[in-house]
């Protein structure tokens, strides 16, 4: 644990900063640091998304479909487990992202399957605020299909990396990496108290909300302590 903390403080001071325009401008004010002036196409870009984003419902094909209690909308994103899209519970109205694992697909890949129960495992232990939210996992079988659902928080901002980029230095405002810092700290912190060692700390595995606030995620690599542990030697 002290390696990761010890990574991860070098991984702040080096950041290559990349951010989105318009979510720069919004994160910096509300850290109190200053950023250069945002391009008004990126402005007006930022306001249409805010409205676009009020509807849940997108040009995806597939939007509308119900899997439980959710009603899912437009792809956010995909990866090689599978596609993530957001969705809006229908009874409490609350919005969030669900990754669409195809389990079948799963399967020829060596382990990952059982790499897959192990994530899920570590995530159900973690409740934090600075780590992104596991809130429930559904399954749905089929003589043709088998698919699990892993309903998370959504965060309504960027990763890291996504987020950085375009600050003219390219470097890191010193205010604005030591509030990210103490909030991935903190995260971190949490983790290791409850016996994980996340393993991948990078700035496209830390997410940033729209007011500011740092989310770990990707569980992927992450490992229990007591797993991980060499056996006790015999007395």
């Amino acid at each position: 644990t002290s390696d990761e903390i010890r990574d991860a403080i070098v991984l702040i001071c080096s950041w290559p900063s990349r951010w989105p325009s318009a979510r720069l401008r919004n994160s910096c004010a509300l850290m109190g640091t200053s950023a250069e002036p945002v391009p008004r196409r990126i402005e007006q870009e930022a306001v249409s998304e805010a409205g676009e984003r009020s509807s849940i419902i997108k040009a995806d094909k597939k939007a509308g479909k119900l899997v439980g209690p959710y009603l899912v909308g437009e792809l956010i994103g995909e990866g090689t487990q599978g596609k993530v899209k957001e969705a809006v519970h229908s009874e409490t109205l609350r919005r969030v992202a669900i990754k669409i694992v195809n389990k079948l697909q799963l399967r020829k890949i060596k382990n990952a399957e059982e790499n897959m129960k192990r994530e899920l495992k570590i995530h159900r232990r973690l409740k934090h605020e600075h780590v992104v939210e596991l809130l429930e996992v559904l399954e749905i079988k089929k003589p043709d299909k088998e698919k699990q659902y892993i309903v998370l928080e959504l965060i309504n901002g960027g990763s890291l990396q996504d987020i950085l980029d375009e600050l003219p230095t390219h470097v890191l405002p010193v205010r604005l990496a030591a509030r990210i810092g103490r909030q991935l700290f903190r995260g971190l912190e949490y983790i290791h108290s409850k016996g994980v060692v996340h393993r991948d700390i990078k700035p496209s595995n830390l997410m940033v909300t729209s007011d500011g606030v740092l989310k770990i995620t990707d569980l992927g690599v992450a490992e229990l302590l007591d797993e991980c542990a060499p056996p006790a030697r015999p007395p």
